[in-house]
């Protein structure tokens, strides 16, 4: 039966293949790079593992010649060299035999030892061999170590026994590296009785050794059980976010005739599908930008030159044609190409050197290599300026596809990097600033851990409180009288422990309604103004006493704008009395405090104004740079505690911040600031605080 080779476009993930792995064994005694490069990878993946264990040094490398005798003898003997602790250089010591007694170790004289760790920081060493190969009498020398030391802490024999385990995965991933699969699901992008074609990601790519040519595969189809194939690499190309596209040629040899009956008649069903796709479903996408399209076609056979430029002929491309390696390279210095096609018979690795050339001349040129060739290899994927590999004549369709591509990705890596260029200084100020941020908020965490200890100190210590208490108990311990098995002390020293003893209940009492006050959530709500009128004239009436203390007088005065703000009575009536009191605190004698209403078009202020008090002690006022930082927990400006205003005043340098945090809570925000006070003739330093509400609606 003549089988179709018609390839079938499939979309939205309805086909996928799994378990996608090398069919052909491999070892580790080839030279190819490739095989080097999954060495370098996988001893780089195993110490980024253990550098987040206690060690100070973490190195897994192959044996060196100039490597120290210890490693040597490892190389040699295959044995484990491990040392427990150098300070007990004795093989029998007080806390256990400092080298386990078994064949596997390598032991030495503590002679030996104290010569080598005499001048070395090092508490305790251990070097394991790596064995590509379980180790037997043929074949006994390891391939690699891992080297582990540490200056302050033991290994102890339960992290050596965890170091074994490491290194024995490690082994056997070393074995047989290319029979690791390529983990998860990769869409089917179009499928033929003889073939399939899907995506891969570059980086797995990578980390596998991917030089041979036959690949296992379970391909699932929809409503059918999955199929076990095997396939030889006829093609691939890279794709968009790195992501590389391969074709592989069904391999039919070892597989059941009722399971291939079974494949066609599923391919035959996408067939019949097919015709219900429309024709211009696959057409390319026109390019809008005309920078960076020159296309160097390199070929010494004058008919594909003509194929290619009639191939291209109705594409925004400008195809450049060469028909020697001198032609090719004097158009690219002439022209600099951003896609260079060769077109010529593909040598291998001795044409590899060519491309390379041609890409000095023409800088930063993506290649694809289209070729006759007898099998395509995965190894050039490592090389990121090859963008494909196609047989030629076969894939010519595909040619252009993939040409186009390549065209769009070097053409978006050139916008990119001219935006990196032009916003280099920006990047760099911005950089700058994330690390200074960092750095500060650092700081910022130990500023406010010293703040919480400085103001608990400062306010239990001043006036009465846990200081005063503990001076008169020494008072007590010096007056005191025993008579009869009693202690009579002054009744004024008396009194005045008791004063303290009630002071400090309150302090208690204040800390934990703080604790409250954090985990306090409230809720905004619609407010009219005249509510908000009678919060703030009740406000200030229970301060009434408070303004007793330093004779201030508290004057209200509103415009009453006739709105509706967003905000919460409870909030309100917290905050403006927290602001009182701090204003109280920080006015001089007899000082005159004003509460204002205003609004403007969206939002209703709260202002309150109090006059600086000039005989403080420290920063008077809010200096400019302060005014965001008294928001801070447990920051004060200066640590003066007056003891008349203890029972309202927190003490701690938190009112401000919880303020803040509830305003935040119900949409409002508060401001402090210092202004002058020019309508005396004097100007005046004074305090501004400021509720922020806003406006929902005016009252009709």
């Amino acid at each position: 039966m003549k089988r179709s080779e018609k390839r079938i476009p499939l979309s939205g993930g309805i086909c996928y293949v799994t378990d996608f792995q090398s069919a052909d064994s491999s070892s580790l005694d080839s030279e190819d790079p490739i095989t080097a490069d999954f060495v370098r990878f996988l001893f780089k993946k195993y110490e980024s593992i253990l550098a987040r264990m206690p060690f100070d040094t973490v190195h897994i490398d192959a044996f060196q010649s100039e490597d120290p005798e210890r490693f040597h003898l490892v190389q040699k003997t295959g044995k484990v060299f491990y040392l427990k602790d150098t300070r007990n250089l004795e093989v029998e010591g007080a806390e256990g035999k400092n080298v386990p007694d078994d064949d596997t170790f390598i032991r030495e004289s503590p002679d030996v030892l104290r010569e080598r760790y005499k001048n070395e920081n090092i508490r305790s060493e251990l070097i394991l061999p790596i064995f590509v190969r379980e180790k037997s009498a043929s074949d006994p020398l390891p391939f690699a170590y891992l080297w582990l030391q540490s200056r302050e802490k033991r290994i102890s024999e339960e992290m050596l026994t965890e170091m074994v385990d490491i290194v024995k995965q490690m082994s056997d991933e070393l074995k047989n590296p290319s029979k690791q699969k390529f983990a998860g699901k990769f869409a089917v992008s179009d499928i033929s009785h003889n073939g399939v074609g899907f995506s891969l990601t570059g980086d797995l790519l990578r980390e596998t050794l991917n030089q041979h040519e036959n690949y296992e595969f379970t391909l699932h189809l929809p409503k059918q059980k999955p199929f076990f194939l095997i396939g030889s690499l006829r093609w691939w190309t890279k794709g968009e976010e790195g992501t590389v596209r391969v074709g592989l040629k069904m391999d039919w040899t070892n597989i059941e005739e009722a399971e291939r009956s079974r494949f066609e008649g599923s391919v035959l069903g996408f067939v019949k599908k097919e015709e219900g796709i429309p024709a211009n479903s696959g057409k390319l996408s026109e390019e809008k930008d005309e920078i960076f399209r020159k296309v160097l076609y390199l070929d010494d056979d004058p008919a594909s030159l003509s194929r290619m430029l009639l191939l291209f002929q109705k594409q925004h491309v400008r195809l450049i044609t060469a028909s020697s390696l001198a032609e090719a390279f004097f158009k690219c210095s002439l022209e600099t190409p951003a896609i260079i096609i060769s077109g010529i018979k593909w040598q291998g690795m001795e044409d590899l050197a060519v491309l390379k050339a041609l890409r000095k001349v023409s800088p930063g040129c993506l290649v694809i290599i289209y070729s006759e060739y007898e099998v395509a290899s995965l190894r050039m994927v490592s090389y990121n300026w090859v963008w494909a590999q196609l047989r030629k004549p076969e894939q010519e369709k595909q040619l252009l596809q993939s040409t186009l591509d390549a065209v769009e990705c070097y053409q978006s890596k050139i916008r990119n990097y001219r935006a990196v260029l032009e916003d280099e200084s920006s990047l760099s100020g911005e950089i700058d600033w994330l690390l200074w941020k960092d750095y500060q908020r650092n700081s910022d965490q130990m500023t406010i851990g010293k703040n919480i200890l400085n103001n608990i100190s400062h306010s239990s210590a001043q006036g009465l409180g846990l200081g005063s208490l503990l001076i008169n108990l020494d008072l007590a311990e010096i007056c005191m009288k025993r008579e009869d098995g009693e202690v009579l002390i002054p009744n004024d020293l008396m009194r005045t422990l008791l004063e303290n003893k009630n002071m400090m209940r309150n302090w208690t009492d204040k800390l934990e309604n703080l604790k409250s006050l954090f985990d306090l959530k409230i809720e905004d709500e619609a407010i009219e103004m005249r509510r908000i009128q009678e919060l703030l004239s009740q406000t200030i009436t229970s301060v009434d006493k408070l303004t007793q203390i330093k004779n201030n007088q508290i004057s209200f005065e509103s415009k009453f704008p006739d709105r509706v703000v967003n905000s919460n009575g409870k909030f309100l009536t917290f905050a403006v009395k927290e602001l009182l009191i701090n204003a109280m605190k920080f006015s001089p004698e007899g000082a005159h405090i004003q509460v204002m209403l205003y609004a403007d078009d969206k939002n209703v202020s709260i202002g309150i104004l109090n006059e600086i008090d000039g005989k403080e002690t420290g920063k008077s006022g809010i200096p400019e740079k302060y005014s965001d930082k008294v928001f801070e927990p447990f920051f004060k400006l200066n640590h003066i505690y007056d003891e008349r205003f203890h029972k309202e005043d927190f003490g701690f340098g938190i009112g401000l911040n919880m303020v803040q945090n509830l305003g935040r809570q119900v949409g409002c925000s508060v401001r402090l600031s210092e202004v002058n006070d020019y309508t005396g003739a004097q100007i005046r330093r004074k305090v501004a605080a400021e509720i922020k509400l806003p406006i929902l609606h005016s009252i009709q």
